[in-house]
């Protein structure tokens, strides 16, 4: 059986998504066709936090950096 591989979005796309969307890694993943695991590995591998906690922290200090 084939799969239609998702194609790996760049940083500054994911970086975009994880500091604007407020849902889960999981609702993030279906967006681009993946489940979570290969979503987190995608994050992992651009040095982006994957973890709730992680992701809240990085959103706080985007915006601090940002204002």
């Amino acid at each position: 059986r084939s799969k239609e591989r998702s194609k790996k979005p760049n940083k500054d796309v994911l970086e975009n998504e994880i500091i604007n969307f407020d849902s889960s890694i999981v609702s993030l993943a279906k967006k681009y066709g993946v489940s979570q695991s290969p979503f987190k590995k995608w994050l992992k591998g651009y040095d982006l936090p994957f973890r709730r906690k992680d992701i809240e922290r990085y959103k706080l200090e985007y915006k601090q950096r940002n204002e």
